[in-house]
């Protein structure tokens, strides 16, 4: 949905106006940090200008502001997964799930094993 200049009120311009200038900076620190590359702060890929997410460190829903010391550089990626949560429980529930995956991925060599000793039975 685009959205007019002329429908904004002043409050509105000056975030997006700040929201850019802080994308900016942060893409100039994250390529003199990175080799050129402008890199997500979370998993650390590449990301072009269009695929830049500012990710609030304290989301706003929870009192975070939108200023350098509260914003990151993400991917889409991280920034929808994080959404909402503080980077602590964002990072717990990250936990959580690299626990489930590990948890599967230990029972499938068991399945092989089983399936295995049944065939050479």
């Amino acid at each position: 949905m685009k959205v007019h200049v002329e429908e904004l009120t002043p409050e509105e311009i000056e975030l997006c106006t700040r929201r850019h200038e802080l994308k900016m900076l942060l893409r100039e620190q994250s390529k003199a940090t990175n080799g050129g590359r402008i890199a997500c702060t979370y998993c650390r890929c590449d990301m072009t200008n269009s695929q830049m997410h500012l990710s609030h460190i304290v989301p706003p829903s929870q009192g975070g502001q939108t200023d350098a010391e509260n914003v990151v550089l993400s991917c889409g990626q991280c920034c929808d997964s994080k959404f909402g949560r503080t980077l602590d429980g964002w990072l717990q529930k990250l936990d959580t799930m690299r626990a489930e995956v590990c948890r599967l991925l230990n029972q499938q060599p068991r399945k092989q094993e089983q399936a295995t000793a049944e065939a050479a039975a």
